[in-house]
């Protein structure tokens, strides 16, 4: 298997149902290019984010969380049939359709390149959130410049028959540049140090997008959308909210475990 859940998104009513769905604003995203957005829950609690990219006029792509795909489109889904039976608006669940991988880091435009790539990924002709149609490595594919770690990165979509074929090229082309297969723990480390917010793991259960540092996300301008009303009543409810934050241990080379307890030391205290 490979990362992202994907949902195609189509029909008239894409755009006022992306609103709805979404914290921030979507009516004026070109076509060939996405956008990143966090889904709520009812509550205001965080549902799921990623990256939806406009493929045509009335047709987007949806990504979520790998293993949020079936709880995101179970949720668009009762929207769409229960709270908004009048918009036209289709989805389709493609994640088993496409292979995706992603090629971060400084040096991978070079492996892209080297890999055969047939359009110009240069940084002035093939911008941040852009998508567009290539061949790669003899395949027709999807390409993305997307960032899960901060860095450089293209996500490559291709039909899943050929993810074997379009990886295998990927680490062969990268050899020369000391390319490095990565699972997802490692992944998961580079957004964490990157200062990302992780729906499943900093949304537990109870804090919002301002709790997490993710106010920049909620549009001043909509009226409404799934979760605003339970934020807004967070915001005027007296008493503290929790914050996520980061930390670092005084040695660099200290690593806790995961799940460890942070507590108040007293270092004049024989514990």
């Amino acid at each position: 298997s490979t990362p992202l859940g994907k949902i195609i998104i189509k029909g008239p009513d894409t755009v006022n149902f992306l609103n709805r769905i979404y914290s921030n604003n979507w009516d004026n995203l070109p076509v060939g290019r996405g956008k990143y957005g966090f889904m709520l829950y009812d509550d205001g609690r965080l549902l799921d984010d990623g990256v939806t990219m406009r493929l045509s006029e009335d047709q987007y792509l949806m990504s979520n969380s790998a293993g949020m795909a079936d709880v995101a489109l179970n949720h668009l889904e009762r929207l769409l049939h229960i709270n908004w039976p009048d918009l036209k608006v289709y989805l389709t669940p493609v994640t088993d359709q496409w292979a995706v991988v992603c090629v971060c880091g400084p040096r991978s435009r070079e492996v892209l390149k080297q890999s055969g790539i047939d359009i110009n990924i240069d940084a002035g002709s093939f911008r941040f959130l852009e998508t567009r149609l290539c061949n790669i490595a003899g395949l027709k594919a999807r390409i993305s410049r997307i960032t899960y770690t901060g860095e450089l990165s293209f996500e490559i979509a291709v039909p899943t028959r050929y993810g074997l074929s379009l990886w295998n090229t990927l680490i062969a082309s990268g050899e020369e540049f000391g390319i490095t297969p990565v699972g997802s723990d490692t992944s998961m480390l580079l957004r964490t140090e990157k200062g990302f917010v992780a729906a499943g793991l900093e949304g537990d259960g109870y804090v919002d997008l301002y709790d997490v540092g993710m106010d920049w996300l909620v549009s001043d301008q909509k009226k409404d959308f799934i979760g605003k009303r339970s934020m807004q009543r967070n915001r005027s409810t007296p008493g503290s909210r929790p914050e996520v934050i980061g930390l670092l241990p005084s040695d660099p080379k200290f690593v806790p475990p995961k799940g460890a307890p942070i507590i108040e030391y007293d270092k004049n205290s024989d514990l």
